[in-house]
């Protein structure tokens, strides 16, 4: 997709998990609570609870009607971790503003910077990525 942030491939290591786990103080893994997928992705949620709890993560499935999910979800009602699928139209930075403006339809996190930032660079027609936005000053950017 367009201005897509091209990042490197995360790799699989489930021993890795458990010992970054261990380390934090939770030798025996850790109880996650309800995993919330939108439906019908049932099956990629299951895909992604197997790979969890190899790691030591577990978590009870949550399998809701897809009505129910939206409301849930709209009403930030939704707790534990949810697994969210979303087809909005146009480039990267069109697809996640839903999450990440915080007056986006999805947002529930959005904090101040994230929504100063996605407003300046859809008015100046920045490319996303292009530049650090809202976390530095000019003045500690590098001239290299």
């Amino acid at each position: 997709m367009e201005f897509a942030l091209q990042a490197p491939v995360t790799p699989y290591d489930p021993q890795k998990a458990k010992q970054l786990l261990a380390e934090a103080g939770f030798p025996n893994g850790i109880d996650a609570g309800d995993f919330t997928p939108n439906p019908p992705f049932f099956t990629a949620a299951e895909a992604r609870r197997t790979i969890w709890a190899r790691s030591g993560i577990r978590t009870k499935m949550r399998q809701m009607e897809r009505a129910a999910f939206l409301t849930a979800w709209r009403e930030k009602k939704l707790r534990g971790l949810f697994m969210a699928a979303v087809g909005n139209s146009g480039n990267a930075a069109s697809r996640v503003e839903a999450f990440m403006y915080s007056k986006g339809s999805s947002a529930t996190a959005a904090t101040p910077t994230s929504t100063t930032c996605s407003t300046s660079r859809r008015a100046s027609g920045t490319r996303p990525g292009a530049r650090p936005c809202c976390t530095r000053s000019s003045s500690s950017r590098s001239t290299a």
